[in-house]
């Protein structure tokens, strides 16, 4: 079992990596800290240093002296910051540190290929390097398929006890429960699915609410899970109410499900992570 952290040094944001060490330390995982450096982003620029007696600029970086000067200093900034955060955990954690010159959808799917077990952590906020908005944070997951962790800068870790996951109970999704399974055998958390609707179509998923229970609870063994339908009509704003009100560790969510794609837009997937400020277990499954 591996946790693979995105670097996000580069981000005006509180970095995500002392979160992903905690949550490594928690499952008792090694760590990959992966930075990429993408040569669509850094081009030529001028260097710093010019000749004092002249005036003149210092010469054009090229592209490959803007991606090496980079690496190196990525390097430089991931060692301190992890020698700090590993003194902080006061545990033998094993870290690996990969900067790579890639882009960040080439650099999962790499991953993909030689790790059995892993889960990916990565910040909600774009740092303009790696990620240049928060829409390709989500696509990105969505393309290669990769089990993510989605965190906003402020949460803090703790264990995954009680989590939420948004579900419509007629979707078969046994295949994503069973890819996950180390994750509830480490956590062994209360699942809460939830529905969303109102009128007739309440009673109607109540219904089926029970049958889906029953139908999933030994794949999430040793975990428990329970199922319920909330009144509303928006479906996004009920859900965060819900989640606020009732402290959930963790949001789970499988975009592709295909009677809740409509709620499930990107959009509303960042305003749930952001105004609940809850960590977001994001998986979609590649066919």
């Amino acid at each position: 079992m591996k946790i693979i952290i995105i670097s996000d040094i580069r981000s005006n944001s509180k970095s995500v990596i002392p979160y992903g060490l905690k949550l490594a330390r928690s499952m008792e995982s090694e760590v990959d800290v992966v930075h990429v450096v993408d040569p669509r982003i850094h081009h030529g620029k001028y260097s710093p240093l010019s000749d004092s007696r002249s005036f003149t600029p210092g010469h054009k970086l090229t592209p490959g002296e803007m991606i090496r000067r980079e690496t190196d200093l990525v390097r430089i900034e991931l060692d301190k910051l992890l020698s700090d955060e590993r003194s902080r955990l006061n545990y033998p954690l094993k870290v690996n540190t990969f900067v790579e010159k890639n882009s960040i959808q080439a650099e999962i799917e790499k991953i993909a290929k030689k790790e059995t077990s892993w889960l990916l952590v990565t910040s909600s906020e774009p740092d303009d390097h790696i990620f240049m908005s928060k829409k390709e944070i989500y696509s990105t997951l969505k393309d290669t398929g990769a089990a993510g962790i989605i965190v906003p800068p402020e949460a803090k870790f703790r264990e995954y006890k009680k989590i939420i996951h948004p579900v419509d109970f007629s979707s078969n999704e046994l295949d994503n429960y069973a890819d996950l399974r180390f994750f509830f055998t480490v956590f062994q958390p209360v699942v809460n699915a939830v529905a969303v609707a109102n009128g007739y179509k309440y009673l109607s998923l109540e219904t089926k609410s029970k049958a889906w229970q029953r139908m999933v609870g030994d794949v999430f063994l040793p975990s428990e899970v329970k199922s319920n339908v909330l009144k509303g009509e928006d479906f996004t704003k009920t859900l965060i109410n819900y989640g606020q009100r009732n402290e959930y560790d963790l949001f789970m969510l499988f975009p592709q499900m295909k009677n809740l794609k409509k709620n499930l837009k990107k959009e509303n997937v960042q305003k749930i992570v952001t105004e609940t400020n809850l960590p977001m277990l994001y998986y979609c499954k590649k066919k």
